[in-house]
Formats: structure tokens, C-alpha cells, sequence
């Protein structure tokens, strides 16, 4: 018995592309300073905004993809990694402030996002809290630049969503897990009980047919034809038990066990022959016994 087939929503299309979806959908917000980078003045400073959000896009969606995969599969984000990530997305925000200016504090939103999704909780607290208090300093220090209370709304709120996001993604992961530990119980289960009927069948067959063959060898020259009964019972007992084991592996499905178990072709009955015939009267005979010729046939 093999493994159910498992539908895993790994595997399928639909969640593949739902994946990048979910991550590509909040790109939208960065239209504000992608505007201001096209309005720039200078080619180069349009050229510069543009390459950079665009490859700042990018880069999230990969990462979000690559840690999400990794969280299904149940298998560790190295904390390395996750840092080279973020401050991957950090460094290309703030190369593309040539062309956008202040409102490159907008790509600190999918910082704080990716933070929460790839680093421990702690370590991700501090990167929220640094890219939440980002807006009002530079607007201290840079002069031009506003306070933007609604980026710091924002990494507030996205961080919050991702944190969600994150539970999510690890209880469908631990769901996952627990359903084909399940069914790995559910076919050892199966494979223990088929076990234990086929102790029980070819036990009890082949201690009777081991009886019964070592009587009828004793009997083979005291009474050739009770011998001949007891071979006969030794061949129905063998074909009961083969019958017994086949009903038993067909009630599994046939896939527990390696090999198969061909059903057996029928037998025409087939007469012995002449020399035979005569041999197992005159043994017969001499036993003092009958011997009914349409067991043996006429010589």
C-alpha cells in the first residue's frame, strides 16, 4: 500500500503564481516615487530612479518567493542570508535617491515587510523601529525633505501584515507536515495488520500441510492410498492458504507488498498414465487394499 497521492499545493500552478501575487501586488505603492523619478529634470537622474525601483521591485519579489518556498517546505531561512537581503533592498533604495529624492522612504515599507518575513522576531522588531523613526529624523537633517507620517503608518501597518502572513504561512506548513504523518501511520497500520493475517493464515496452513505430508510419507508403503489421500489434502490445504494470502493482499490494494501475485491459471484435470495406473494397483494389492479406478484411471 503506497502513499495516498498528495496534493501539494507546492506542486500546483495556482499557488506558484498566487506566491508572487502576493508579493507583487503591493508594488503599486511604489508609484509615488517612481512619478517623481520620471519628472526629474536630468536624463540620468530619471535613468538612475527608474533602473533602481525597478530593480528594487525585482529583488523583493524574489526574496519573498525564495523565504516563502523555504517556510512551506519547513526548512530554515539562514539568518545570513536574510540580513544580505534586507540590506540588498536598503542599498537599493537609497541608490535611487539621485532620482527620487525624499520619496525613496517609501521602499523602507517593503524593508520593513521583508525584516518581518525573513529575520527573528527580535532582529525584526529593530529593523521596524529603525525604518519607522527614518522618516521624521531625515526630515530633521535633510533640508527639503517632509515628515511623512504616512510612511511611518505604513511600515507600521505592513510590518503588522507580514507578521500575519508569516503565522499563516507556518501553521499551513505544520498542517502539511501533520497530514502526511498521518497517512504514513495510516499505511503502517495497514501494512502491521496485513502482516499479522498472513502470520496467522501461513502459520496455521503450513503446520498442517508440514502434518500431513510427513504422514503421508510414513504411509507411503503401509497404505498407498490413504498416502495418496493425504498428498491430496497436503495440495488442497496449499491452494487454501494461496487462496487465503492473494484475498488478503488484493483487501490492501496489492501496493504493500513488492511483486505481484498472478492468479493461478486453471488446472485441466489430466489422467495418469498406464505404467502408473498398474504401479499403484499392484502397490494395492500387496497392501491389501482397494484402489477405485477412477481415481487411478484403467491400464
Amino acid at each position: 500500500m503506497q502513499l495516498p497521492p498528495d496534493r501539494n499545493y507546492l506542486e500546483t500552478r495556482r499557488w506558484r503564481v498566487t506566491g508572487w501575487l502576493l508579493a507583487a501586488v503591493w508594488l503599486f505603492f511604489l508609484n509615488i516615487p517612481l512619478l517623481a523619478a520620471l519628472h526629474q529634470p536630468e536624463p540620468w537622474r530619471r535613468v538612475v530612479g527608474a533602473t533602481t525601483l525597478v530593480a528594487f521591485g525585482g529583488c523583493y519579489v524574489f526574496v519573498f518567493q525564495w523565504a516563502r518556498g523555504r517556510r512551506l517546505e519547513r526548512r530554515g531561512i539562514p539568518v545570513g542570508r536574510a540580513w544580505a537581503a534586507v540590506g540588498l533592498l536598503l542599498a537599493l533604495g537609497l541608490a535611487g535617491i539621485p532620482g527620487t529624492g525624499g520619496d525613496w522612504l517609501t521602499t523602507l515599507v517593503f524593508v520593513a515587510a521583508a525584516a518581518v518575513f525573513l529575520l527573528p522576531s527580535r532582529q525584526a522588531l529593530v529593523v521596524v523601529a529603525l525604518a519607522a523613526l527614518t522618516p521624521p529624523v531625515t526630515a530633521a537633517l535633510v533640508p527639503g525633505w517632509e515628515a511623512e507620517g504616512t510612511v511611518v503608518f505604513a511600515v507600521l501597518l505592513a510590518s503588522f501584515a507580514m507578521f500575519g502572513v508569516t503565522r499563516l504561512t507556518q501553521r499551513n506548513s505544520e498542517l502539511q507536515a501533520a497530514q502526511q504523518e498521518i497517512r504514513r501511520l495510516a499505511v503502517a497500520e495497514e501494512r502491521a495488520r496485513a502482516a499479522r493475517d498472513l502470520h496467522d493464515i501461513l502459520g496455521h496452513s503450513l503446520t498442517v500441510v508440514a502434518v500431513k505430508a510427513e504422514l503421508a510419507g510414513r504411509l507411503l508403503e503401509l497404505d498407498p492410498a490413504r498416502a495418496a489421500s493425504e498428498i491430496a489434502d497436503v495440495e488442497r490445504l496449499a491452494r487454501e492458504a494461496l487462496a487465503d494470502v492473494r484475498g488478503t493482499v488484493g483487501r490492501t490494494g496489492g501496493s504493500a507488498w513488492p511483486g505481484s501475485w498472478p492468479a493461478p491459471a486453471p488446472r485441466s484435470p489430466r489422467r495418469a498414465s498406464p505404467r502408473s495406473c498398474r504401479t499403484r494397483r499392484r502397490n494395492c494389492r500387496r497392501s491389501g487394499t482397494s484402489c477405485s479406478a477412477g481415481r487411478y484411471g484403467r491400464g
